[in-house]
């Protein structure tokens, strides 16, 4: 946006900010019972968190669990969150560009006044407003033109202060095709409560860049096994089955064992109950219970051990 969105952002570092655990028998996981979308065969978008440098494809739920918001990337279309707290939308299909900015302690007649200032949408491409900017209900609208070029916004204010603003510029000639994706993005946004931010941003400041450790138990009095899982500040997850004999007891060998698993995590609230959700590459995600009781964890009913990870970059 131009210069009149300048507000108080979620923190950048997981702005532009699921997991999969092999359920194994033997390890006493069982896996997670069914949804009933998808014993239907229905879907819903993968959900990822927005962090800088990363690209999300479209059909993805990306969502700001700080800011306490989410929204869909329309299809033929991908999401990107730079060194800052806008995102952009680019397509290797359509001309335009789009721009996504999550705003904090806002209120509608700010949000207003600053919607109906010209708009830099690109490096050169200011574009002003024509006419003046439309409310309904907790949507509002603008439009932008200058040159062979026209903008649109939309607006949703959110429950705390808060607010998502959309934005697309592209050719004249597309300007119904850029007023429909608008339509569709908006229509995708999704709030959550002021509370379950707060939550969750304990959560992962609780469990970034940490290792949660599970022992096993080994054939053996004197061997050992372990599962860790590794949560990267960088929203990536390693997990690690470790077992063999170690030199001195309580002691394990780090060469000994192997990756069983890789992907996204991010956390999940329900009922005030969190869970950490593993998405590996081309699979769906699983959901693990969590509880941290401010001396000891539990990860899907099993005791663990909080550490900080020597495998996170």
């Amino acid at each position: 946006m131009g210069s009149g969105l300048r507000t108080k952002t979620a923190p950048t570092a997981f702005l532009l900010l699921g997991f999969i655990l092999s359920a194994v028998a033997s390890l006493g996981y069982a896996a997670p019972p069914t949804s009933a979308r998808e014993a239907a065969g229905l879907r819903e978008p993968a959900v990822e968190d927005l962090r800088i440098g990363q690209f999300y494809r479209g059909g993805t739920r990306v969502r700001s669990p700080f800011a306490g918001v989410s929204f869909v990337v329309p299809p033929e279309w991908r999401a990107a969150l730079p060194a800052g707290a806008s995102v952009f939308l680019d397509s290797g299909t359509k001309a335009g560009l789009g721009i996504v900015h999550i705003l904090s302690e806002v209120t509608r007649d700010e949000l207003i006044a600053r919607l109906d200032e010209p708009q830099t949408f690109d490096v050169g491409l200011v574009l002003h407003p024509v006419g003046s900017v439309k409310t309904d209900g907790h949507r509002l609208t603008a439009v932008y033109a200058g040159g062979d070029y026209i903008g649109r916004a939309v607006a949703m204010l959110g429950p705390a202060r808060n607010a998502i603003v959309y934005q697309m510029a592209g050719p004249k000639e597309e300007a119904r095709y850029f007023e429909n994706l608008l339509d569709e993005v908006a229509a995708s946004t999704e709030f959550i409560s002021e509370e379950t931010a707060q939550a969750l941003k304990e959560w992962y400041a609780r469990l970034s860049g940490m290792m949660l450790t599970r022992k096993l138990h080994a054939a053996g009095a004197d061997a050992y096994a372990a599962q860790t899982w590794h949560l990267c500040q960088d929203g990536r997850y390693y997990v690690r089955f470790l077992r063999g004999r170690p030199r001195d007891p309580g002691a394990p060998d780090p060469g000994e064992g192997g990756e069983q698993d890789t992907g996204t995590w991010r956390i999940d609230m329900q009922d005030s109950q969190a869970a950490l959700v593993l998405a590996a590459t081309n699979d769906l995600p699983r959901r693990y219970p969590i509880q941290f009781d401010g001396a000891h964890a539990r990860l899907n009913g099993e005791p663990v051990t909080r550490e900080r990870s020597n495998e996170c970059p």
